[in-house]
């Protein structure tokens, strides 16, 4: 896959509380019980400042509603 995607992320306010996010993640079914560390704009940009590709690359389609995956 290398055509760039164009669909911005969702984002939305979490509690500072690990354990509060965890919980929140848990309760959307967002994550399968091991512990999260949320993903930040400041993680991320620390992130992609190392990437080799570009932050819009796709990468893949993930189930179950295949939506594009940038790096």
């Amino acid at each position: 896959m290398s055509a760039p995607a164009t669909d911005r992320a969702a984002t939305f306010e979490a509690p500072d509380d690990l354990d509060a996010i965890n919980r929140l993640y848990r309760e959307r079914r967002w994550s399968d019980g091991l512990p999260v560390v949320p993903p930040t704009a400041a993680r991320v940009e620390r992130m992609l400042a190392h990437a080799r590709r570009g932050r819009h690359d796709a990468v893949a389609r993930l189930a179950p509603g295949f939506g594009v995956a940038t790096v």
